[in-house]
This record gives structure tokens, C-alpha cells and sequence, in this order.
């Protein structure tokens, strides 16, 4: 019986050997499966990550719609920073089981250190055991890439985000342009009535109107332009029409003698106790109706009255002044007289307007003088051309009104005293032109009178950084463009028309930091490379394919030896016994014959 059964084990102990030997036959080499999917994962998540910058590149620069959207947007940098770390870090995860195997065969571990290695990719201070730095150094090396892999996807999803910006468009829509020509606006700008004559009906023109009037002065006062509405808060547009334009040059020596001979005249007048002394600033509105009769004093030539009445007047559209300056052309200051001329013309301007926040700029872009504007013959028949000249002399008149009169030292002389001081005798003491340099003389004539010093007051210097302390040539041609664009400061006298505005508003907008993107995707896929090169390594000298389930710690777990360690751990409970812990163990050839732990 014994011997039969002897028989029969050994048969069968054959036939199991046999058995077995096929079946580590058929288990020969490395399982394809395992390789694949590490390599397979590295390529997901490159292409993961290259999908995210592809996706935040489509979004770049453009308007972020409403809450919905954007939330959309974060979800998918989301998702796309999940799979990136996901993908890398399971790929990852092949090459540290492959190596941490291959690298047991080579080394004595305690069962603590063994605990520390299985666990390093999955738990970031496992790697820090000694044993495990400095035995299985590569092994550390490939759990720290593991475990910092997830970093990136903390920064990515950040490289989108939502920026203030300004978008344009051309839209046409209705903005404000000035308008002297059409026949029902002439009328807004000029106090013009019918008259009635001998050949017939005519036009007579008695002055500004008070709207006129009123922005003209403002503009001289507040020394710049008066605000104009925007067809949009933030827009820009290009107007052209046809305007009043004011030149300046310096008089002839005709000129300059008549105004000589007015002024004299002024002073030699000077009635009472109170004498015109010196005279630094003199400015009139020359009547030229009578020019070039010679039976009349100074050829034909008068003075408007310097407040003029809203009645049929004869006068000019130009203004004739003399001013006192320093002059250093001989190397040595001295005061002289300057002569000039002002005359109306019509212009064309072309000009861009453009509205940012609350602040607008107008750029001149071409501004073409065309013809001397003269003043209108008194009941001249009526035209549209005619009163077009009306309003354009409407505007002169306004503007000369700030200009006319005089500005010297006067005397008084009572009961034996002498009185000196300064007077101004003209509306220019409310207008930014007060600051020019060339009426620096009177204000110096008047400041030396009580005081020997050369300091600007500080009201004085107040006008002087007004007008930028420039010349009235130039001050004086300034304020009639300003006046002229201040009139585009009412809708009455500039409609609105359809224009191309060029609108900006502002948007929000998705804005991409690509490189901070590439740079964490780069480092990870590098480290994953790494990785995967040192699990083709692990791969190779294996032979075949490990991992960390169940069963693999089963089958290399069966020496006889490791049941009586862990005869008390039965049950598998934290924490091991010390001893248990502490014991060494090795992987490789067991005394049975098969791959697996042993005691050492």
C-alpha cells in the first residue's frame, strides 16, 4: 500500500513537475501589457498636455463671455491638468515597480525598509528611509518624481486668466460737427435782419449772438477748449468743415503809423485828474469802410467803438495793436514797440477728435486758410453766402471784444499829490492771454511802482504758466481755433451727423502665459521620460514583467523561512514587532527552488 502510494505520489509529483515546468514555459519572458501601458501613458499625457496649450492658445485674446464661460474654461484646464497628472504619474508608477523589483535582487533589506520601498511612490516620506536612500537610491530617486509630479497641475490651470483690455471697432453712428454753412445755422451764429432798399431786399448784419458771445468767452477765460460730448465714452473720430481761421503778422509801416497816431490820441484825450502816462497795450477794431480817402484824417481809417452796440456799425474783420516788449536783439534789454495785425480768414480744418475716460484730444490734422474773410456791406442783398459772411464776422466780433482797449500807467494829481498806477481798460484781463510774455512790461511798469523787486507775484505767475508765457502772435490765432472748437461743445450749433466713430470699450479678455504652461509641462514629461528609461532598463534586466498586487507578494513570499518570522503577524495588524521589522531579507533563489524573499 505504501509502496503503491509511493508509486503514486512520485507519478504524481511527476506529472506536476512536468506540468509546472510547461507553465513556467508558457510565463517565460516579459508580459507585453506591462511595458506598453507605461509607455502608453507617457504618450497620453504628452498629448494631454499638449492639448491643454493648444486649448488655452484658441482662447487667447478673446472677449470672455459671461459667467458660464468661464467656468467652462477653468473646468477644462482642469480636466486637462488631471489627466496630464494622472497619465504621468501611472506611467511613472510601471517604472518604479520594475526597478524597485530589480533593484531587491541586489540588496538586504529589513522588512521596515522593504515596507518604506513598496509604499515610496505612493507615500512621499516613505522614500526618505535610510534603507531605501541608500540602498535603493534609484528607487528614492523614482518615488520623488512620482510624488512631484502632481505639482504642475497646481500651475497650470492658472497660466488662463481674465485680463481687463480695449477693444475697437468702426461704427457709424451720430457725432457732433460744426456747422456755419446750411441755411438754417447761420442764423445760430449771427444777429442778422432783413432791410428793406431801394433795389431791394437786403441783409443787415447788427453782430454776434449771445450763445457766440458766451463760449467765446468762456474759451478765453478758461484758456482751452470746452468739453464736447462723445458719441462714446472711449472713441475717436475725424470731422471736416469749413471754419473761421484768425492770422497774425506783423503791421506795415503804414499800419503802424495810424496806430501811433490813435494812440497819442488817447493819451492826449485823458480829461480830469487822471492823465494816461504810459501807454504798454493799445487794440482797436480799425472801421475800414472810408479807407483810402485821403481828405479824411489817417487816410479814411476810424475806431470801432471798443464795446460795440448790436446795431448796423461799419468796421473790419481785423484788429490793429501796439504792445510794449523787451527787446534783447542789440545785447542790451531795452523796451520797444510791437505792431500786429489780426485778420479773418475762412479755413479748412480737418481734425480728430478723440474721448478717453472723461478726457478728450483734438488733433489738428490739416488745417488749410483759404481767403480773407471781409466785413459785410451793410444792407447787401440777401444770399446764403452772405450770411455765411455774417456769421464768420459774428465770430470775429466776439472774439475781438476780449482784445480791444488798453493797459498802461495812469497819474493822478489832487491837491498837490501824485498818484501813479496801472489800469486795464480791456475784457483781455479775463482771458489766458493775460499771461502772454509781451505784456510782461506793463506788469513790470506797474510792479515797480510800489516795489523794487523782479519776482513775478503769484497771481502773476499764475497767467504766465496759463498762456505758457508765449507771444500774442501766437496766443491770439490759438484762442480762435480753441473758440472755433468750443463751439463744438453745443449741439445747436454742431448737430450730430453720421460718422465713422472708432469705438473702444472696455473688455475683459482670456489671457495665456504659455511659457509658464510649457515650462511645468516640459519638466514633468522629462522627469516621466526619465523614468520611463530607467523602467526600460528594469524591464531588460528582469526578464520579465513585475508588480505590487496581491499575488506577486504572495508567490515571492513562500520560503519557509518567512512564515516562522511572522508566525505572531498572522493576522497581517500595525504596528510589526520589532524583531519582525528589523529582520533582513533578500530576493532571489529560494532554498525550494523559485523566485522569491528569504531570510538572511
Amino acid at each position: 500500500m505504501v509502496s503503491v502510494g509511493t508509486n503514486t505520489s512520485r507519478a504524481s509529483d511527476g506529472l506536476l513537475s512536468a506540468a509546472t515546468t510547461a507553465e513556467e514555459k508558457h510565463h517565460q519572458g516579459i508580459y507585453w501589457r506591462s511595458p506598453i501601458g507605461m509607455v502608453s501613458f507617457l504618450i497620453f499625457g504628452v498629448v494631454a498636455s499638449v492639448s491643454h496649450h493648444l486649448y488655452y492658445s484658441s482662447l487667447d485674446g478673446k472677449k470672455v463671455g459671461n459667467d458660464n464661460d468661464q467656468q467652462w474654461a477653468l473646468r477644462w484646464g482642469t480636466t486637462f491638468a488631471y489627466i496630464v497628472q494622472t497619465s504621468l504619474v501611472c506611467s511613472t508608477g510601471f517604472a518604479f515597480t520594475q526597478y524597485l523589483w530589480m533593484s531587491l535582487k541586489k540588496t538586504k533589506m529589513s522588512v521596515k525598509g522593504l515596507d518604506a520601498a513598496f509604499e515610496a511612490n505612493q507615500t512621499i516620506v516613505s522614500a526618505f528611509n535610510p534603507e531605501v536612500l541608500y540602498k535603493t537610491k534609484i528607487v528614492a530617486l523614482l518615488a520623488l518624481i512620482a510624488g512631484g509630479l502632481p505639482l504642475p497641475s497646481l500651475v497650470t490651470p492658472a497660466t488662463l486668466f481674465v485680463l481687463p483690455s480695449l477693444q475697437t471697432a468702426w461704427t457709424n453712428m451720430p457725432a457732433p460737427v460744426l456747422d456755419m454753412y446750411s441755411v438754417n445755422q447761420t442764423k445760430l451764429f449771427t444777429y442778422s435782419v432783413p432791410s428793406n432798399t431801394s433795389t431791394g431786399s437786403g441783409e443787415q448784419f447788427l453782430g454776434p449772438r449771445t450763445i457766440i458771445s458766451r463760449l467765446s468767452t468762456a474759451t478765453a477765460t478758461q484758456g482751452q477748449i470746452l468739453p464736447v460730448n462723445p458719441p462714446s465714452s472711449n472713441s475717436s473720430f475725424a470731422v471736416q468743415f469749413y471754419a473761421p481761421s484768425v492770422q497774425c503778422s506783423q503791421a506795415n509801416s503804414t499800419v503802424a503809423t495810424t496806430v501811433d497816431f490813435f494812440r497819442n490820441q488817447s493819451i492826449t484825450n485823458s480829461t480830469g485828474n487822471i492823465i494816461d502816462w504810459i501807454s504798454n497795450y493799445f487794440a482797436f477794431v480799425p472801421d475800414l469802410s472810408s479807407f483810402g480817402n485821403n481828405s479824411l484824417p489817417e487816410n479814411g481809417v476810424q475806431i470801432v467803438d471798443q464795446m460795440r452796440p448790436q446795431q448796423p456799425t461799419n468796421a473790419s474783420n481785423q484788429l490793429w495793436m501796439v504792445y510794449s516788449i523787451y527787446d534783447n536783439s542789440t545785447g542790451q534789454k531795452r523796451v520797444i514797440d510791437r505792431y500786429t495785425t489780426c485778420q479773418l480768414y475762412n479755413a479748412s480744418y480737418r481734425v480728430n477728435l478723440t474721448f478717453q475716460d472723461g478726457n478728450k484730444t483734438i488733433t489738428p490734422l490739416n488745417i488749410t486758410t483759404l481767403n480773407e474773410v471781409p466785413y459785410p456791406v451793410q444792407n447787401a442783398p440777401a444770399s446764403d453766402g452772405l450770411l455765411v459772411q455774417h456769421a464768420y464776422s459774428a465770430v470775429m466780433w466776439a472774439l475781438t471784444e476780449l482784445l480791444t482797449g488798453s493797459m498802461g500807467i495812469f497819474t493822478e494829481n489832487s491837491a498837490g499829490t501824485t498818484t501813479r498806477f496801472g489800469e486795464i481798460t480791456t475784457q483781455i484781463e479775463q482771458t489766458s492771454l493775460l499771461g502772454s510774455s509781451d505784456l510782461d512790461v506793463f506788469f513790470d511798469n506797474n510792479h515797480f511802482l510800489y516795489s523794487n523787486s523782479t519776482i513775478n507775484s503769484d497771481q502773476r505767475q499764475q497767467d504766465v504758466d496759463l498762456a505758457q508765457n508765449r507771444t500774442l502772435d501766437i496766443l491770439i490765432p490759438e484762442l480762435a481755433f480753441n473758440t472755433t472748437m468750443s463751439f463744438m461743445n453745443d449741439p445747436l450749433l454742431s448737430p450730430s451727423v453720421p460718422t465713422d466713430v472708432l469705438v473702444t470699450q472696455s473688455i475683459n479678455t482670456y489671457a495665456y502665459h504659455s511659457r509658464n504652461l510649457l515650462l511645468s509641462y516640459g519638466l514633468a514629461i522629462a522627469f516621466a521620460v526619465l523614468a520611463n528609461l530607467l523602467g526600460a532598463y528594469a524591464y531588460w534586466q528582469n526578464g520579465h514583467s513585475h508588480n505590487k498586487s496581491f499575488s506577486a507578494i504572495l508567490a515571492s513570499t513562500r520560503d519557509p523561512g518567512l512564515t516562522k518570522l511572522f508566525h505572531a503577524e498572522t493576522m497581517g495588524r500595525l504596528p510589526l514587532h520589532k524583531n519582525v521589522q528589523e529582520a533582513k531579507l533578500t530576493f532571489g533563489i529560494t532554498p525550494g527552488g523559485w523566485l522569491g524573499f528569504r531570510r538572511v
